[in-house]
């Protein structure tokens, strides 16, 4: 079997054929490639989820769509503030994100759809202009827990997907359940359907003239793009973390244009150089305009000796089998040396809500389990360890001495580039980074991995798609 998951992967789908399977005239293969490709790597790397859902028991279920009716009662509604403006369509998931630096940019000429996080919005601000659609998340988890209880829907996704799934597993020695899959299509049809129809409700009447989306891939987005393609609206995806070959939803041997975005905005040419996409002329560069605020206003002061003693693990849910022993035997060694240390083990905001439940084997007093926003993390560590997460990137720019652990995982993600320009050193153990804390790491090519003067590149972009992008 090849080792690039991705390549394989890439010429199953289009050796199938994939992208032209149906159901009821709803071509549902790009819905859930992404997640079965995720599903593939958890096998044939045995990690965990990437992004953990606790919240799969009933008590958890109707506790989150009493939230979602109380928000769609609680939260006004009026669609008519989007006529003739850009709609940004976002799940932000910490303050001071990337959305609302991007409200304070087009303040008057943006609205945010400002879809729940965790059942809740963190950006409710009278400055700008919000619509909410709790309301549609409510009544699309309700129909899509009701189609799964219909047999003759399941009988009908069933006999549509049997074959393919079949050959799945044949091809990459997996045995991913067909019920399983069966349940995600019929989730991502139904979710399609009522999402679509909300959409072009909504949109005929009050027609936007540019949507910005972050992250395109999830079916909330893929639906928001095909009717904008319906209507003739230009559509633009802002990046917004970690990409690389082995993200599957930045990949493609042919593009099928249905459900992808007009053009991307990447932070740097790192990133578009980093997959593989047959058009990259869509991909425009324009910097990240969070980490721009965050250096800003958090640059550490060069004029001061690191002192080395402050540890950064950036947790990945998947990972975690490798990241926390690796903590624990770092927090061995240095006490065994008799060094004053911290290790702060800073999780993803996949874990913070119940990283406890989560894990219930983090228990090591020695290590401080952080759920604060990553830059302040960063700002109080001189060292980070990881394997391939965005944090990496950013804790890089701030001068962050970098060590990537060597592990099967690395397979996921493209960081021997990274470590190859001298940006961040590979070790295998805990003796190795206490060894390499004295070598300095190579000077970030900041402006290839990060482009500079982000806020003017990316208002630039925008204006120029603005009135120039042809949708595809």
């Amino acid at each position: 079997m090849e080792d690039n998951l991705t390549e394989m992967f890439l010429n199953f789908e289009e050796e199938r054929q994939l992208f032209s399977r149906s159901i009821h005239n709803i071509k549902y293969w790009q819905m859930i490639r992404f997640e079965l490709f995720e599903e593939v790597q958890k096998e044939k790397l045995n990690h965990g989820d990437h992004h953990p859902d606790l919240q799969k028991n009933k008590k958890a279920s109707v506790k989150s769509a009493l939230q979602l009716l109380k928000n769609s009662v609680g939260y006004s509604n009026n669609w008519s503030t989007i006529k003739g403006k850009i709609l940004l369509s976002a799940a932000c998931r910490k303050r001071s994100c990337q959305s609302e630096l991007l409200l304070k940019m087009y303040k008057g000429d943006m609205v945010f759809l400002d879809r729940p996080y965790n059942f809740g919005h963190l950006l409710r601000n009278e400055k700008y202009d919000f619509v909410y659609p709790d309301l549609i998340e409510l009544i699309r988890g309700g129909a899509i827990v009701f189609s799964n209880r219909l047999s003759f829907i399941k009988k009908r996704v069933r006999e549509e997907i049997r074959d393919w799934v079949a050959d799945l597993n044949n091809t990459f020695q997996t045995s991913i359940d067909l019920d399983f899959i069966c349940g995600r299509v019929t989730y991502s049809i139904v979710s399609f359907i009522i999402l679509n129809r909300y959409f072009y409700k909504h949109l005929k009447k009050n027609k936007p003239r540019l949507i910005l989306i972050t992250p395109y891939y999830e079916n909330f987005n893929l639906a928001l793009i095909h009717t904008a393609k319906r209507m003739g609206i230009k559509t633009v995806e802002l990046q917004h973390g970690y990409i690389s070959k082995d993200h599957l939803a930045y990949n493609y041997k042919t593009l099928h244009n249905e459900y992808l975005p007009d053009a991307f905005i990447m932070f740097g040419e790192y990133w578009r150089d980093a997959i593989l996409f047959p058009d990259k002329k869509r991909i425009y560069i324009g910097g990240s305009i969070e980490l721009e605020q965050e250096l800003k206003l958090q640059k550490k002061d060069e004029s001061q000796e690191p002192d080395n003693q402050v540890f950064m693990v950036v947790s990945q849910a998947a990972y975690a089998d490798v990241l926390y022993p690796f903590a624990v035997e770092l927090a061995d060694l240095l006490e065994k040396q008799g060094r004053p240390y911290k290790i702060i083990y800073k999780l993803h905001p996949s874990e913070g809500i119940s990283w406890k439940e989560l894990h219930p084997d983090y228990q090591d007093s020695r290590i401080v389990f952080s759920c604060d926003n990553i830059y302040n993390v960063i700002n109080e560590a001189s060292v980070q360890i990881g394997i391939n997460s965005t944090a990496i990137f950013e804790g890089a720019a701030f001068g962050l001495k970098t060590f990537i652990i060597d592990c099967k995982y690395l397979k996921e993600g493209d960081m021997s580039q990274f470590c190859d320009k001298g940006f961040a050193s590979l070790v295998s153990s805990a003796k190795d980074v206490v060894c390499g804390l004295d070598t300095d790491n190579n000077p970030l090519d900041t402006d290839y991995i990060w482009r500079k003067n982000a806020s003017d590149q990316v208002r630039q972009i925008i204006k120029i798609l603005d009135s120039n992008l042809p949708a595809v």
